[in-house]
């Protein structure tokens, strides 16, 4: 059992329209798909050079064509490690060993990377040498195609096939033998439930080749007739498609031929004709599995060569437009900074003359030098009128001193009070009220001693409250 890798699944192009080209003989032809919110819709294309090929405008739209299977092949490729990343790297050399000619003649790409039961990687290698690669273009140019992607008959008629007609139901591991009857081709696709197994070509009518293919994939049909055994896996549906599939006839009977060795039911694709033009218009448009272009390296189109430099200089446009945006914004801040730096000088200037009273050229330590000089002058100038404002005056403090002896009946006889000193002489009807005539006098501000005597004949005691400081 298998397990497919995640891996993001992309289309050729990311557009809304396509132009499929198959190439019968020396016909193409060519089918557009157009994406829509209802699904793709198609409709055929008038070939380059006829009287109406300009009304459709294909000449500005993208293309998609294929290598044949006898113009390309494919590949199952298993790489002994358990690293998708180190699969990659070997996968090139694994091909090369199988490839009766050297990869570097060659235009290839690793599809559908897959764990195997041992832990290795497999991939789906497809391969064309460049050569063939070229003589394919220029079959479509000499017709007035120039397509813009080359994608795999094989993978193309397979994928289609079951977008077309898939399994029902839609887990059923069936077989699947998809023939294309081509008018200068047959091709087999083999694949089992989702799974693409290989394509053939074929010459046209060669029912011997056909039978040698499937027994070669499958082994001996009759083996595998068993009912009881396996009934999915083994039962079989055989897909017409191609020009030569429009006719009922031509599928019926040639199915018929193969019931012998290889029964199952048949389907035929509507509008055969088209199918391989619509595949591959579907391919470049819709993501999925299988999907290639083997138009790379040196084959690849001028215009998607060109989208591609494009791509490849967006980052650098990106980078040089932030660039821009950051020197742009260094600019801007810069010019910010030096205005703010201009208004705070200035108001610095102005906040130094005010504080001044006067203009000084000076900036910096020296003008806040200069500013705390002038200050401090004022400050020592102005000193005596603020104490004059915020300390009580002596006569305030007299009448307080005044009315408090009067309350409390203590009797004031002698009172000197300057700025800095003070000295009370009295008498109290008791102890404590000199006291607290003390405490009085030193909330006001001045620290003093007590000075008590001894009572008198009236029984008064006088006391002297003097400031520590008085002479």
């Amino acid at each position: 059992m298998t397990s497919t890798l995640k891996m993001r699944q992309t289309r050729f192009f990311r557009k809304d329209a396509c132009i499929g080209i198959d190439l019968q003989g020396q016909t193409p032809v060519a089918i557009r798909a157009r994406r829509t919110r209802q699904g793709l819709r198609y409709a055929p294309v008038t070939p380059p050079g006829s009287d109406t090929a300009s009304e459709h405008g294909y000449r500005h739209e993208l293309t998609a064509a294929c290598l044949s299977s006898r113009e390309s092949l494919t590949r199952w490729l298993e790489a002994p490690l358990a690293s998708p990343s180190k699969a990659r790297r070997i996968f090139p050399s694994l091909l090369d060993i199988q490839l009766p000619f050297a990869i570097e003649d060659c235009v290839y790409a690793f599809l559908h990377p897959e764990k195997t039961p041992n832990r290795h990687v497999r991939a789906l290698a497809v391969a064309a040498r460049r050569q063939d690669a070229e003589k394919a273009l220029a079959r479509m140019q000499a017709c007035g195609w120039d397509p813009h992607g080359l994608d795999h008959e094989g993978l193309a008629l397979w994928t289609q096939s079951l977008r077309e007609i898939p399994p029902d139901p839609p887990a059923n591991a069936g077989r699947r033998a998809i023939l294309y009857l081509g008018a200068d081709r047959w091709t087999l696709v083999l694949g089992q439930g989702a799974r693409f197994l290989g394509s053939h070509a074929m010459r046209t009518g060669d029912e011997a080749q056909l039978l040698r293919f499937l027994k070669a994939e499958w082994g001996d049909a009759r083996a595998d007739a068993d009912p009881k055994a396996n009934a999915d896996k083994t039962r079989l549906l055989w897909v017409w498609t191609g020009p030569g599939a429009t006719s009922d006839d031509t599928a019926t009977d040639l199915q018929q031929r193969m019931a012998a060795n290889w029964p199952g039911a048949s389907a035929i694709h509507e509008k055969p004709d088209a199918f391989l033009a619509r595949a591959l218009a579907t391919r470049a448009l819709i993501p999925g599995p299988y999907r290639c272009n083997l138009r790379s390296g040196p084959l690849t189109h001028p215009d998607i060569r060109k989208q591609a430099r494009k791509r490849a200089a967006a980052p650098a446009w990106i980078c040089l437009a932030a660039g821009a945006a950051l020197i742009a914004a260094n600019i801007a801040v810069h010019t910010l900074v030096r205005h703010r730096e201009s208004e705070t000088e200035q108001r610095f200037s102005e906040l130094r003359d005010t504080l001044l009273g006067y203009s000084l050229p000076v900036t910096g330590e020296d003008a806040l030098r200069e500013v705390r000089t002038a200050l401090d002058k004022i400050k020592q100038d102005e000193q005596p009128f603020a104490k004059f404002l915020t300390t009580p005056s002596p006569l305030e403090r007299m009448l307080a001193l005044v009315r408090y002896c009067a309350e409390n009946d203590m009797h004031l006889e002698t009172a000197e009070i300057g700025d800095e000193h003070i000295v009370l002489r009295g008498s109290a009807p008791n102890w404590p009220l000199g006291e607290a005539l003390a405490n009085v006098v030193e909330s006001s501000g001045f620290p003093v001693t007590l000075k008590r005597q001894s009572a008198r004949d009236d029984g008064r005691i006088p006391w002297t409250i003097a400031s520590r400081t008085s002479p």
